[in-house]
């Protein structure tokens, strides 16, 4: 094997580091974030240490590696970095920290083509046991968890009742929550089950046993983990100091249900014969100083690409931003009067909001409908016009009885034809309420949510963040249902077509 190509991949990776680093610097430091701040992904520092060491292990095999271009990794390349910066314009962070291995992936593949793809694929993609999307796992293994320990109780003679999540035996209840569900033993041993796959570089079919085994191994530690806590306390009358603190003992029966017999099973394992690995070899055909330039180029480009849009995004985020001015609508029509400012009867629920328009309109026979407008200049973590905490109205006070899309029937200064419509009724009165609402994302009017993030998404990728929210509300009282409803569609529809905006939206 030729010195200059040992030299050149070192040189490659050496040079392409600070640029992995600063194209994804985002992406890297949301995993940082996530293993020094959560509870569940603190195994996600073992994980990147075990990345590195096993790429390190296989240095060997990335000397070997001839540089060779392709359009399809290329193309697949590019394409990811687009669903990147996609994801990041729709403030979609899991999409982003999992396609950060892939891209990595990617990238080596762009230029040196399956080749690596088959030496450095397997450790990376080890990063995805460090993913937040394992815990999604825990309402199912909580059920899983209570079932089985319901049955290894009975096996003990320990009488319990279930309900849900609690187990009540004689001396007292249990709650299984979140993290008795052993979802942090199960990512682990996951985890380890497939780190040793790749350092023995096992096959897929052995390295799927061997994950298989390891997250059983996981599962019956945490069932005998919670057996053992329970019995505990039955047979102290709760006094057991392991009823309050069991984080360590957990470790311990982890380590002696799972660890010790998963590394029994591999010492027998790896006795079975297998078939060899492919290795690679250095191609002479591949080593023309353009060839290896070609790809080389190509993968920077997309690497510098993607910090260099971000920032444009910002820019171009920031001068569409300073043009926004939205304004209320005034009433144009002697029916209607207002708007009148803090005279509001109505309170959505929206956080972390940069603007927020309120105003009452009253008409002739004094039945007022009030409209609020809530915008958010730029979206991020937790501040996000979609978001869980946001609702068109308070979710502690009003119970949605109705729910669909409602044609306007009448022109409007938005030109808007179909709006959401939400029917309520008091949790404490007989009071009832209807509301509508639209979405105003960067000037397309939109009712799905799922549009929401999708029209958001790509108009973030041009640099416009702008997102809004119009909500028009009325109160109905001693009235029914749907009598509210006739009587507040025929309410709005009449007060649209009498307003008009002061200036543009």
């Amino acid at each position: 094997m030729p010195l200059g190509r040992v030299n050149t991949n070192y040189n490659i990776a050496l040079f392409s580091l600070p640029l992995l680093v600063l194209a994804f610097l985002r992406e890297w430091l949301d995993y940082y974030e996530l293993w020094a701040t959560s509870y569940i992904y603190t195994h996600g520092f073992l994980v990147f240490l075990g990345t590195i060491y096993l790429l390190y292990q296989r240095k060997e095999k990335f000397k070997q590696l001839p540089i060779s271009f392709s359009w399809q990794y290329l193309a697949i390349f590019i394409g990811m970095a687009f669903v990147l910066l996609l994801a990041h314009s729709a403030n979609i962070k899991l999409a982003r920290m999992v396609l950060l291995p892939f891209l990595l992936i990617a990238w080596g593949a762009t230029i040196w083509g399956k080749p690596f793809i088959k030496a450095a694929g397997a450790p990376i993609l080890l990063i995805l046991f460090g993913a937040p999307f394992w815990d999604d796992m825990s309402p199912a293994l909580q059920w899983l968890t209570v079932a089985v320990d319901e049955q290894m109780l009975a096996l003990i003679s320990i009488p319990a009742t279930i309900d849900e999540f609690y187990i009540t035996i004689p001396s007292g209840i249990f709650h299984v929550a979140h993290g008795c569900s052993g979802i942090r033993y199960l990512i682990v041993a996951l985890y380890l089950g497939a780190f040793y796959g790749a350092y023995t570089h096992s096959g897929p079919k052995r390295t799927v046993l061997l994950v298989a085994v390891a997250g059983f191994l996981a599962l019956l530690s945490n069932w005998i983990r919670v057996a053992w806590i329970i019995a505990a306390g039955h047979y102290t009358n709760m006094e057991s100091s392991l009823i309050e603190d069991h984080e360590m003992f957990g470790w311990i029966v982890f380590i002696a249900v799972t660890l010790i017999p998963f590394f029994v099973f591999t010492n027998y394992f790896d006795r079975i014969p297998r078939k060899e690995t492919s290795t690679f070899f250095y191609s002479e055909s591949d080593s023309g100083e353009l060839r290896q330039r070609k790809p080389l180029v190509s993968a920077t480009i997309v690497l510098l690409a993607i910090p260099a849009i971000l920032l444009l995004q910002e820019r171009l985020a920031e001068s569409s931003t300073n043009r926004w001015k939205p304004s209320l609508p005034v009433a144009n029509d002697d029916a209607w009067k207002g708007p009148i400012r803090y005279a509001g009867f109505w309170n959505p629920q929206y956080q972390a909001h940069d603007l927020h328009l309120s105003g009452v309109y009253v008409n002739d026979d004094r039945a007022q409908v009030q409209l609020d407008f809530y915008g958010y200049n730029r979206q991020g973590q937790g501040k996000e016009l979609i978001y869980y905490k946001n609702s068109a109205f308070d979710r502690e006070l009003w119970l949605p009885m109705q729910e669909r899309i409602e044609e306007t029937g009448a022109g409007n200064p938005w030109g808007v034809k179909k709006v959401n419509q939400i029917t309520l009724t008091h949790k404490f009165t007989d009071a009832k309420a209807t509301v509508w609402f639209w979405h105003n994302i960067a000037g397309s009017l939109v009712t799905s949510t799922s549009r929401v993030q999708l029209v958001g998404g790509l108009n973030a990728v041009l640099g416009d963040q702008r997102a809004g929210i119009w909500i028009l509300s009325t109160e109905c009282s001693g009235e029914g249902v749907t009598e509210c409803d006739v009587n507040a569609r025929r309410l709005f529809q009449s007060f649209l077509p009498s307003i008009s905006l002061p200036g543009p939206d």
